[in-house]
């Protein structure tokens, strides 16, 4: 028994990954900071009423700076729409583009914009954009109103580094929850009048269905595979 136990192995190893319908304790794994790089990509902080850019994070360290500095005049373009909502606008929103999400909290006259990875937690999302909101507003909230150019706040950004950083340790089973837990949803092509629609609403979530039908079928494939290969050897021998 110990010798096919080897002979699976083997076989399995000899395989590429992801015909495996399992995971490997061979495959990479993202680091805290990392997977909160990838969960709070990039904070931008507006003024409500007219979408004046008052702060953002400064983290150039990312790949693909260029994608995300379209990404980034994205979501200014976002804020300014948002800003025209005055009363209408909700105190949290989440906005789904096809590949991100676009995270907005509103407190104290001010939008807080976080873009996340669709896969990661909207709440905890709007757990991190709660603690920024507390402290921009404890520390310029009496500003704001009288701000005449752009990134006026732009150090801002050491204590946005600060509260990410923060969420990097982890949390286990004690994730912090936003006060509101029930944000609105809504798309990009919703809130702008354009952009692709997400890949998980396109043609009623046929397009996450697919995804999953093929991990299956990719799943059986594999196994088929490795059986089929363990027969042969022990035919031969």
């Amino acid at each position: 028994s110990n010798s096919f136990c080897t002979l699976l192995f083997s076989v399995v190893r000899l395989l590429p990954r992801h015909f495996l319908p399992f995971s490997s304790s061979t495959c990479p794994r993202t680091t805290a900071k990392e997977e909160t790089r990838r969960m709070l990509q990039f904070t931008t902080i507006a003024r409500a009423s007219d979408g004046l850019i008052l702060g953002a994070d400064t983290d150039e360290s990312q790949n693909n700076t260029g994608d995300l500095e379209r990404v980034k005049a994205t979501a200014k373009n976002l804020l300014k729409r948002l800003s025209g909502q005055g009363p209408n606008l909700p105190e949290a929103l989440t906005v789904e583009a096809a590949s991100s999400n676009f995270h907005v909290l509103t407190e104290g006259g001010v939008l807080f914009l976080t873009m996340c990875d669709p896969s990661s937690p909207t709440l905890t999302a709007f757990a991190y954009l709660e603690k920024v909101a507390e402290e921009f507003l404890r520390q310029h909230g009496q500003q704001v109103s009288g701000v005449k150019r752009p990134y006026y706040f732009i150090k801002f950004d050491m204590t946005l580094q600060k509260l990410k950083r923060s969420f990097a340790v982890g949390f286990g089973g004690n994730a912090p929850q936003p006060r509101n837990n029930a944000p609105v949803r809504k798309t990009f092509r919703e809130v702008m009048g354009y952009g692709p629609v997400p890949k998980g609403q396109q043609a009623g979530g046929s397009s996450q269905n697919g995804d999953m039908t093929i991990a299956l079928v990719a799943g059986g494939v594999g196994l088929i595979v490795v059986i089929a290969i363990i027969a042969t050897v022990v035919m031969l021998s």
